[in-house]
């Protein structure tokens, strides 16, 4: 699935769960989106592309399911992250990405369309559940 049909199933998750999608400034704040339990309200910056704005809302859809409200520590964030990660790449896609490409995430990213960050995450994710 592409970047463009993830996002836009993404937000038809959104919907489902009474939650609701905003864009406003974001950037200067040092994050690309929020999730805001008690308003059950999403925040995206629109200046993302579109990968990112994928990956962003991905992100924050995970916080949504856990109830997160704000930001939350550093370990959180990361599991978060790699759980987002794992919604936007699939296992057998990824395998071959890198097979293909081997160590060159910028590749892989590209070859997946997802962000550089999703691909870290996902390896991250990787690197753990292996051990």
């Amino acid at each position: 699935m592409d970047s463009y049909a993830q996002y836009e199933a993404l937000k038809a998750e959104l919907d489902r769960l009474g939650v609701r999608l905003v864009e406003t400034p974001l950037k200067h704040y040092g994050v690309w989106g929020l999730y805001v339990h008690a308003t059950k309200t999403v925040a995206t910056d629109p200046s993302l592309t579109a990968r990112q704005r994928t990956a962003t809302l991905a992100h924050e859809y995970t916080h949504a399911l856990r109830g997160d409200d704000g930001h939350q520590s550093p370990a959180v964030e990361r599991l978060v992250s790699e759980e987002a990660a794992r919604l936007l790449i699939d296992a057998r896609d990824y395998a071959q990405a890198e097979e293909l490409y081997g160590a060159d995430e910028y590749a892989i990213a590209a070859e997946l369309d997802v962000a550089l960050a999703v691909v870290q995450h996902y390896r991250s994710w990787l690197s753990r559940s292996r051990v």
